[in-house]
């Protein structure tokens, strides 16, 4: 430090070998108000969330609603290590599959509980009638669509790379019966032995086909709820009684 102003000097060796003096002052420069060095990189990651819209039935086949959701990391670095920045916000959302035969909207509720309706009604988005079942190996097929109604919005964190089916989401269903009685639907804090209503996977997923109970579909997921041990049971899928639709380029 010279008059209040910092100088770091940076001396050099021109050789390398046994033969070299190693006083490190064959070149020397002096850096002074060396600007700010950035990296950043950005990271999507993909999970696909499933619900069953109705708790009082038995098919348990978690194709009622399911999303494609993105996620898009961005991790700053300025300088060293200790300088690191992190923010998280969505890419795009796709509806994949409508399984059940009512009324049903996706919301999603953010921090300071604003709700975004991301698609209306969802068998009218994908092109077809409420009573339609979509992408389940039953009904009707139709291409995945996107919303960008989350895109770029900042969320604190991703889920879980490790399943677990107590997620805390903010998506949630709404679901009216013939009767316009209105029920919602969150990702809940399920009971151990008890499947919940939603779950959340790692990745991109394969759904059980229609009526094909969940543990059928893979065959570690009754000991995931008896246990919730193995936490890997999504990768366990028996192939002819599940569903998987590409996601449009």
């Amino acid at each position: 430090t010279y008059n209040n102003v910092d100088y770091t000097f940076v001396g050099m060796e021109d050789r390398g070998d046994k033969d070299s003096d190693y006083d490190c002052n064959d070149i020397i420069f002096e850096v002074k108000g060396a600007p700010v060095i950035k990296n950043i990189t950005e990271t999507e990651y993909q999970y696909t969330y499933a619900f069953e819209d109705l708790g009082n039935t038995n098919d348990i086949d978690f194709n009622d609603v399911v999303l494609n959701v993105s996620y898009i990391q961005k991790i700053t670095t300025q300088n060293n290590s200790n300088n690191v920045t992190t923010e998280i916000k969505f890419g795009k959302v796709w509806l994949m599959a409508a399984g059940g035969t009512l009324d049903t909207h996706v919301i999603y509720k953010d921090a300071n509980c604003k709700e975004y309706d991301l698609f209306g009604e969802i068998h009218q988005k994908l092109g077809v009638a409420t009573t339609d079942m979509v992408n389940t190996g039953a009904g009707k097929s139709a291409i995945p669509v996107s919303t960008d109604a989350l895109t770029g919005v900042t969320i604190s964190a991703i889920p879980s790379d490790i399943l677990t089916a107590d997620v805390s989401s903010g998506f949630y269903i709404k679901v009216t019966d013939s009767k316009g009685t209105v029920s919602t639907v969150n990702m809940p804090a399920a009971t151990v032995g008890k499947a919940p209503q939603g779950l959340v996977v790692p990745n991109t997923w394969k759904w059980p086909k229609e009526k094909v109970n969940i543990k059928d579909a893979y065959y570690l997921f009754s000991d995931f709820s008896a246990t919730r041990a193995p936490l890997d049971w999504y990768t366990t899928a028996v192939e002819n009684n599940v569903m998987s639709v590409a996601i449009p380029q």
